[in-house]
């Protein structure tokens, strides 16, 4: 892990990033290898982008899991509102991480991984709401009364 920080510092001060640790908190870093450059940076907040625009949208489009049908229950559509916004800003995010790795271009990859590290400290606490709240809707014992027998 050390030899990725130090790696890490010449690329923060060439391309003005921000501290490891900030983006090692928002995107789990301990698995990257020697050495590390800006296309896995890019590729770690395309994941974490990804996998959370895709918990989002089982609230607009649930599967035919029991747990979406009991999950989307608990939500007001002005609430709602508020998680689409988000959503958008995600697969906007997810669809530019697309497009830069077809560029294949250092400098844009350095600003994608600026901007996105700002965005992610406007998303994280509206996907930790949204976590919350589902979690939160099981120790509602008004499921109980809301759930038919499907079978």
């Amino acid at each position: 892990m050390d030899s990725i920080i130090e790696e890490y510092e010449r690329l923060k001060s060439s391309y003005d990033l921000p501290e490891f640790h900030e983006l090692d908190k928002a995107l789990e870093l301990d698995d990257l290898e020697s050495p590390i450059t800006l296309k896995d940076l890019r590729n770690k907040f395309h994941d974490r982008f990804s996998d959370c625009s895709k918990i989002l949208e089982t609230l607009f489009q649930p599967e035919g899991e029991f747990s979406s049908y009991i999950e989307t229950k608990i939500f007001a559509s002005d609430i709602k509102d508020d998680y689409f916004e988000a959503y958008k800003r995600l697969r906007y995010l997810v669809r530019e991480a697309q497009l830069l790795s077809v560029h294949n271009d250092k400098d844009k990859d350095a600003e994608f991984v600026k901007q996105s590290h700002k965005t992610w400290q406007d998303l994280k606490p509206v996907i930790v709401d949204f976590l919350e709240n589902l979690k939160n809707c099981w120790l509602n014992p008004a499921i109980q009364d809301n759930v038919k027998y499907f079978g």
